[in-house]
C-alpha cells in the first residue's frame, strides 16, 4: 500500500506536515541515537517534519506527561488535517503499545503510515505472545504504507509475518565527519567500527 504524501497548501493556507514520532532526543537508545543523526544532518530542516517525542528516560510521571503532550498535539493535527504522514519509530513492549495508540488512528483518519521498527528482539517478542498480540502486530504491520526494517534478515523476518508489499530496509545513519573536522585536531585518530 504506497501512498503519496502530500504536503500542498490546504483550507486556510496551512500545509500538512510529516509528523515524526519517537523518544526524546536525550533519551537513551537505538532510536534516539537514529533520530539524532537525522537532526544532526539537516533532515528536519530539508523536509516539512515535526518531531513529537512520546517517551523520555526517567519517573513515570515525566514518562507519562511526555506522552499525553504528544498524544494530545498529535490528535489535533490529525483532527485539523495537518498530518501529511507519519513515521513511527517503534520497538518491542511497551514502545510497540505506546505507539499503537498513534497508529490506530492515524490508520482512521487514512493517513499514510511508515513504520520504522528498531529492536533486536521483535521476532521472540512476537513468538512468544498470544495469538491476539501476534494478530495486532500483523494488523499494524500490513496498513502501513512502508514497514521499514534495520537489515535484510530483518526483512525476511517481517516478510514471514506480514503481508506488507513495501518492506524496506534501511541501515541506522551514521554522521561523517567532515575532512576539516579531522584536519583541526593535533591528536592521532582510531577508527572503531562495531
Amino acid at each position: 500500500m504506497n501512498a503519496r504524501i502530500d504536503t500542498s497548501a490546504r483550507a486556510g493556507g496551512d500545509k500538512r506536515r510529516i509528523v515524526m514520532l519517537g523518544t526524546d532526543f536525550h533519551t537513551k537508545g537505538g532510536i534516539s541515537s537514529v533520530v539524532n543523526v537525522y537532526r544532526e544532518t539537516g533532515l528536519f530542516e530539508r523536509f516539512p517534519i515535526v518531531y513529537l517525542a512520546s517517551h523520555v528516560d526517567g519517573p513515570a510521571s515525566q514518562k507519562i506527561r511526555y506522552f499525553a503532550t504528544a498524544w494530545v498535539r498529535y490528535m489535533a493535527m490529525l483532527l485539523m488535517g495537518r498530518v501529511a504522514a507519519v513515521h513511527i519509530h517503534v520497538s518491542t513492549d511497551m514502545s510497540f503499545w505506546r505507539k499503537l495508540t498513534f497508529i490506530l488512528p492515524t490508520y482512521a483518519f487514512g493517513v499514510p503510515a511508515i513504520l520504522h521498527l528498531h529492536g533486536a528482539d521483535f521476532d521472540t517478542w512476537y513468538a512468544r505472545g498470544p495469538k491476539f498480540k501476534q494478530w495486532i502486530m500483523r494488523y499494524a504491520f500490513d496498513r502501513a504504507a512502508s514497514l521499514l526494517v534495520l537489515s535484510q534478515s530483518w526483512r525476511k523476518w517481517a516478510q514471514s509475518v506480514s503481508r506488507n508489499p513495501s518492506i524496506v530496509s534501511i541501515y541506522n545513519p551514521v554522521r561523517v565527519p567532515t575532512a576539516t573536522e579531522y584536519a583541526t585536531r593535533d591528536a592521532a585518530s582510531l577508527l572503531f567500527l562495531g
